[in-house]
Order: C-alpha cells, then structure tokens, then sequence
C-alpha cells in the first residue's frame, strides 16, 4: 500500500453499511480469533448494524472519521463528544472505536486517524481524550502506549454472562 493512495475524510450518509460491515469483521477478527458463540454472534449481529450507524451518524456529539485506500474503506475513528469517563478524569471526548481493517494493520492508518481526531478535538478546545481497550489486545495496547496514551482506570465489558477486563486509557495532547 502507497501512502499516496491513502484518504481520510468524515463520513456521509452513503458510508453507513460500509462502516457496519467493517465494524463486524474488525470485531470479530479481534475478539473472537478461536470461534463464534452464540454470546459473539448476537453481539456483533445486533451492534453493528446500518441502523445503529446511522443513529450513531445523526447524532451532533458523535463523528466517524474514515480512512480510505483507493476509494475503499479501510479503517475509521468514531469520536463520542461529551462522553462520561468511569475514571473520573476531567474530559469528554471518547474514541468510541478505532477499527482497521487487519491486512491495513501496522501502516499508518490508526495513527493517521488519531492525528485527524486530535485536529478535530483541538478545533472545538479540547486537550484530551479517553478509551477503553480489552486488556487482553496487546497489540492495540502497545500502539496506543506507543502513540502517548496512558493507563489511568480500568472497566469492564459486559458479553452475555462474562466479564471482560479493559483498561481506560487517555491522551492529552
């Protein structure tokens, strides 16, 4: 992949479904890399939906950021404005999801998606951001420690019966 051919742009109306379809297959190649349950499915198949998308994409406090190759999706950024972080720290923008699709992984997108979000956050006076991450994703761990986010709290992420550890994480920039 050439850095040339890589876009980044909000999304419009006409993204939704790609922005679904990418989401599930980004979740379901990061959480469920050893098989599907009935937990999993239902999940991913009532969450990431066009619907749920579009609800998302009419909302004033939420922005999807998207990085394109060639005209097709690759990866987004969805920003949650005046989110409320369980680790009481004094700031109120989430990065609700980050999501490349995985043979994009590890050539800039992630990290060209957080530049575009913090110029995005900086335009409205923000300085800061938060997210949580499933303790168990080393990966997406080590790139956002290496991109100056910090450990400051932890969550958990209810599926089904289960309880999954997630550590909250925060930018200032």
């Amino acid at each position: 992949m050439m850095q040339s051919a890589l876009q980044f742009r909000a999304a419009t109306s006409a993204d939704l479904s790609a922005i679904a379809a990418l989401s599930q297959l980004v979740w379901l190649h990061t959480y469920a890399p050893e098989g599907i349950n009935a937990d999993v499915a239902d999940y991913v198949l009532q969450e990431f939906t066009t619907a749920n998308t579009r609800q998302r994409f009419e909302d004033e406090n939420q922005r999807y950021l998207l990085a394109e190759s060639d005209g097709k999706l690759i990866g987004y950024l969805l920003l949650q404005l005046n989110a409320v972080c369980e680790a009481d720290v004094n700031c109120n923008a989430e990065i609700a999801r980050l999501y490349v699709i995985p043979q994009f992984a590890g050539k800039g997108v992630g990290r060209a998606l957080l530049s575009e979000a913090r110029d995005v956050l900086q335009s409205r006076g923000h300085h800061a951001l938060w997210l949580t991450v499933y303790a168990g994703n080393h990966a997406a761990i080590g790139f956002y420690q290496h991109c100056g986010f910090n450990h400051i709290g932890d969550t958990f992420f209810q599926l089904g019966e289960q309880q999954h550890a997630n550590l909250i994480l925060q930018w200032r920039f």
